[in-house]
């Protein structure tokens, strides 16, 4: 009974991961992701106030935990 359970969760992994390769990614809405990021990112080091910039990222630091 346990191998066959296990068997059968291997061949679920196996098939998601297949899907998540072959269908999510690098698909489109993927690559919209990552290009939103970059740009967002590259937003905030022309914006950012370059005599803040160690208390900006310290606040980064602290405030998640």
């Amino acid at each position: 009974m346990y191998s066959q359970t296990d068997k059968m969760g291997s061949k679920y992994h196996s098939l998601q991961t297949d899907i998540w390769l072959h269908h999510d990614l690098f698909s489109l809405g993927w690559w919209s992701i990552i290009i939103i990021n970059v740009l967002f990112l590259i937003l905030f080091f022309l914006l950012i106030d370059r005599y803040r910039t160690l208390l900006i990222s310290f606040a980064f630091v602290v405030l998640p935990f």
